[in-house]
């Protein structure tokens, strides 16, 4: 209800914290889909956050990439 509400007193601020969310759970998605058993939800967050918080979407997925291939 909040996020509903904060969409309709402000509904530009929504896009670039929606396109955020999707893009991060793509990313997750991935991993999840490469690594299967071998995926650690936590493990994975940890490594995503490794560079402080918000990386760039750019840079997380060289992160995620990254794990992915150490954790195959």
């Amino acid at each position: 209800r909040e996020m509903l509400n904060m969409i309709k007193e402000n509904p530009a601020a929504y896009i670039p914290y929606g396109y955020g969310s999707v893009a991060v759970f793509n990313i997750h998605d991935k991993a999840k889909k490469y690594l299967g058993k071998n995926y650690n939800e936590v493990d994975f967050n940890r490594a995503l956050l490794s560079e402080g918080m918000g990386p760039t979407l750019t840079r997380a997925e060289e992160i995620a990439d990254g794990y992915i291939s150490a954790n195959r």
